[in-house]
């Protein structure tokens, strides 16, 4: 399923188009795995989601998504053809800031 994805993907790309994957990726060993979790957790808390609610998210997440390790999903964006593949954990935080910052400007710019 996610191999076709990811040729689809690939195929309404532009030439020198860039594919950006910002969904959540686990690690391959079970300890950084458990520490990731525990961050996700502790960022869902922080932005005002109880307990409960967390790991309920978590519930559901597990039943309507699937979440891979990064090598696999990795192999398999290199099995559709993507090409200079590269992992960045901090990407998002940057966008993230990037977007706030405009919204920002915007906003005082009114």
């Amino acid at each position: 399923m996610e191999g076709r994805l990811y040729r689809q993907i690939l195929g309404a790309l532009a030439p020198d188009g860039i594919f950006i994957n910002a969904d959540v990726m686990f690690a391959e060993n079970r300890l950084l795995e458990k520490w990731m979790r525990a961050n996700w957790t502790r960022h869902l808390l922080a932005s005002g989601f109880s307990q409960p609610e967390v790991e309920e998210h978590f519930r559901q997440w597990s039943i309507e998504d699937r979440y891979f390790e990064v090598q696999t999903e990795l192999r398999l964006l290199h099995e559709a053809g993507f090409s200079n593949l590269e992992v960045n954990g901090s990407l998002h935080r940057r966008l993230r800031d990037t977007l706030i910052a405009r919204w920002v400007q915007a906003v005082l710019s009114l």
